[in-house]
């Protein structure tokens, strides 16, 4: 069993996404996706949950198996008693009064043994719960495909959230450049009387509004950057990538074919459809057909017993 599988176009995409125009020392996005599934809970939880489901379905292959039981006893006992007055009648003899009984055991022992076989030939009830351990084992890996794309999802919108925001900076600072030079101009134009001082002030305000941008851009860059070292573990580094997509090999299907595919491949539907399942076997319990033996040993003083069934 392969756990966690990537498809191959998943991983295609991951690997496209991750060319980039500048240094090795920069982190890529395969790079993040790799640490993150060392990191994360949920698809950690995920993985876990997948391995007990794989216990689960061989729970469900043991309840088919035979069961052998052995028993073994062993005792001593002493046993006396007494009547006396009694009266009893046997043929030739007549009634007789007054007759007394002793009886006595003396270190009287017992041993025993069973072996005790059974095999399930047809129990209904037992097939719905072994078919409902295999659900449940499908239902863990469904749930950990689930995992697994919420985690390559969250890592891309947390990897392009840093680019997005390292762009936003970088605008915010070209804006910076542009707008401090227009002031620049305009107090040089202050100076020669060809620029008023309103002139002069609204540029001015233009450039502490550009720069508060500027800083709110910076605080968003590094919110987003802690947020991908969350999954990553160490500070990260991330360069604008470049990407060359080529549509003119791109083979466009029908829209019947792509909903086909989504109603059979979607993850969801399927996990309902196990649900579904589970709920169906849980209503057809019902009766049983099985097949047992018995071989066992009783030995008393005097006394030897052999039982076969």
């Amino acid at each position: 069993m392969k756990l966690f599988d990537i498809k191959p176009v998943a991983a295609a995409a991951i690997a496209l996404l991750t060319i980039s125009t500048h240094s090795a020392q920069a982190t890529t996005l395969m790079e993040v996706w790799r640490e993150a599934q060392n990191r994360d809970p949920e698809f950690i939880a995920s993985r876990y949950e997948q391995m007990a489901g794989e216990k689960r379905r061989d729970q469900g292959t043991s309840l088919w198996l035979p069961s052998v039981s052995v028993t073994a006893l062993t005792g001593s006992m002493s046993y006396n008693t007494s009547t006396t007055g009694a009266q009893f009648y046997a043929p030739g003899m007549g009634t007789v009064n007054g007759a007394n009984f002793n009886t006595s055991i003396n270190n009287g022992f017992v041993n025993r043994y069973t072996v005790s076989a059974s095999q399930s030939i047809y129990n209904r009830e037992r097939l719905s719960q072994s078919r409902q351990l295999n659900l449940s084992a499908d239902a863990s890996n469904l749930g950990a495909q689930v995992a697994q794309q919420n985690l390559i999802l969250l890592v891309a919108e947390r990897y392009f959230d840093v680019l997005s925001a390292q762009e936003a900076v970088r605008l915010a600072k070209k804006q910076e450049e542009a707008i401090n030079n227009t002031r620049q101009q305009i107090e040089k134009r202050y100076r020669l009387g060809d620029a008023s001082q309103t002139d002069l002030q609204e540029a001015a305000e233009r450039l502490d509004l550009v720069r508060v941008r500027m800083l709110d851009a910076s605080n968003n860059l590094t919110v987003k950057k802690l947020a991908l070292q969350d999954l990553f573990g160490n500070p990260v580094t991330v360069d604008k990538m470049k990407i060359a997509l080529k549509t003119d090999r791109l083979s466009i299907a029908s829209l019947d074919s792509y909903l086909g595919k989504l109603k059979s491949q979607n993850i969801q539907l399927q996990m309902l459809s196990v649900q579904e399942k589970v709920a169906r076997e849980e209503a057809e319990k019902y009766g049983a057909i099985a097949c047992s033996g018995k071989s066992g040993e009783r030995r008393s003083r005097k006394i030897w017993c052999y039982c076969i069934t």
